[in-house]
């Protein structure tokens, strides 16, 4: 549904570091990553391959507006996304909610294929949309938050998160 990235650093070949995260922008860049437990997440697809390797959509589902967006490792299996129904307004701060999108704004990290975290109630996290251009469809912010497996429990920590993207409605 949208755009690539040309990104080469990932979770797993990169185990820390914040200065390997695309710098923090508002033009369109069609960047995004974050930290997760500490470790670098930024997507990235195998040599040669078409993948969508970052996709953002904000348009109407439903009548409503839904804010969709996901960051893919193709090269490594894994995604960080996140969804939210409402409208956005410039510099807008919408905290993660809810486990379901459905009814409020929900993060997820898949590390790979049927492994889910997602968000939980209370409210664990934050987006924080910093610039939104309706006529160049560009929306940029940060974010974190916290997800849980529902089968293990177990919890990560999405930290430092950046996206600059081009959406489509």
């Amino acid at each position: 549904m949208l755009l690539l990235s040309a990104c080469n650093k990932s979770h797993s070949s990169n185990p820390t570091g914040i200065g390997v995260l695309p710098p923090i922008t508002d033009t369109g860049a069609n960047t995004f990553g974050c930290l997760v437990d500490g470790k670098v997440f930024v997507p990235q697809k195998p040599a040669f391959s078409s993948y969508e390797i970052l996709q953002c959509n904000y348009q109407l589902v439903a009548g409503v507006l839904y804010l969709g967006l996901a960051g893919r490792d193709f090269v490594h299996d894994g995604s960080v996304s996140f969804g939210y129904y409402g409208y956005i307004h410039g510099d807008t701060v919408i905290q993660f909610t809810s486990p379901w999108v459905e009814v409020g704004v929900c993060g997820q990290y898949s590390p790979k294929l049927y492994q889910d975290y997602y968000t939980q109630l209370p409210p664990s996290g934050e987006l924080h949309v910093t610039h939104f251009d309706s006529l160049r469809q560009i929306i940029s912010g940060t974010f974190w938050f916290n997800a849980v497996d529902s089968a293990t429990k177990d919890t990560v920590h999405i930290t430092d998160g950046r996206f600059d993207v081009h959406y489509t409605r």
